[in-house]
């Protein structure tokens, strides 16, 4: 099992109230969205306003963000961390917030993840991760290749 620890951004910007998310991903989910971004494509070809595809996901947690999140994306807003080979203690953020309709967003090009903060009415959104980052991190093997 992988993390993929990520920048968040609200689409109200005076809702700050989450600033990071933490993605568990292994080879499955990646090969998932690998598919799903095919499945996109093949849509595509049948119907050019087809953009995006979203899934209702529980592989995602959300958090206010803080020094543990600044030390680990202090130099890109994307980051893989592997639980198995992590140095010390694997990275543990604490309390995650409580969200809503947390949601997988693949397009042809990128992957991203999306919530509403209970009670909250601005989206909120990570930072996206390309298909050929997820296919680098786990070299597909029954999924389509990029």
């Amino acid at each position: 099992m992988k993390k993929i620890v990520l920048e968040c951004h609200s689409t109200d910007e005076f809702d700050d109230l989450i600033g990071n998310a933490v993605v568990h991903i292994d080879e499955a989910l990646a090969g998932k969205i690998l598919l799903r971004a095919e499945t996109l494509r093949a849509l595509k070809a049948a119907d050019e306003e087809a953009s995006c595809i979203e899934f209702a996901v529980g592989h995602v947690y959300f958090y206010e963000g803080g020094d543990e999140f600044e030390e680990v994306l202090a130099e890109s807003d994307v980051v893989l961390i592997d639980d198995d080979t992590a140095p010390g203690d694997a990275f543990a953020p604490g309390e995650d917030v409580s969200t809503e309709c947390d949601t997988l967003v693949v397009n042809e090009d990128d992957v991203w993840w999306s919530c509403y903060p209970k009670h909250g009415d601005a989206q909120v959104q990570t930072s996206r991760v390309t298909l050929k980052q997820i296919a680098e991190w786990f070299p597909p093997t029954t999924a389509p290749s990029l």
